[in-house]
């Protein structure tokens, strides 16, 4: 779990440093064309609304890829404690992942071995949360949310019948 947990950290926070990159290039996309030459290159486009469509998608998936990094993060810190919600939030932030790479590949046309390489850390996230014994690792009863102990205290057993006294003698 200090590897998975350290792993979504550190992805979480490069996520987070190259959604800063896409939210810094949607807002220089939507500043006049007078500051910031576009004439050239793939960003080009032959029509100002083209260019503001362009400028929005890239913005709305910077916010995506940003917001997705943030909980993958703070789901790194709840997968040290083996905590309930470090299996919801792992999930969510890898779908969200997945989701915005998947609207970056058909919206951009990125080549397909980025699009397998951006995929390949969440698809692992997904599997390894979809077994059944990671389900049931991050779900169990004795965890507390608040504060999960990483190895649970051993409880008495409890006898299943308690001991009954003999009927009084008459």
């Amino acid at each position: 779990m200090l590897v998975l947990g350290m792993s979504h950290i550190a992805f979480g926070a490069v996520g987070t440093l190259a959604s800063c990159a896409f939210l810094l290039a949607g807002i220089a996309l939507l500043v006049p064309a007078r500051l910031f030459s576009i004439a050239t290159g793939p960003l080009a486009a032959s029509s100002t609304n083209h260019k503001v469509a362009t400028a929005v998608g890239i913005f709305l998936l910077g916010i995506t890829h940003a917001i997705a990094s943030v909980i993958l993060i703070v789901a790194g810190v709840r997968v040290f404690d083996v905590a309930r919600s470090a299996r919801k939030l792992s999930m969510v932030a890898a779908f969200m992942w997945t989701f915005a790479n998947v609207v970056e590949f058909f919206a951009f046309g990125a080549p397909i071995w980025w699009f397998m390489l951006m995929n390949a850390y969440p698809v692992v996230v997904e599997l390894l949360f979809l077994r059944t014994d990671w389900r049931a690792a991050f779900s169990s009863e004795e965890l507390d949310d608040a504060r999960a102990p990483l190895v649970a205290a051993p409880q008495p057993p409890r006898p299943s019948n308690p001991p009954t006294e003999p009927p009084a003698e008459t």
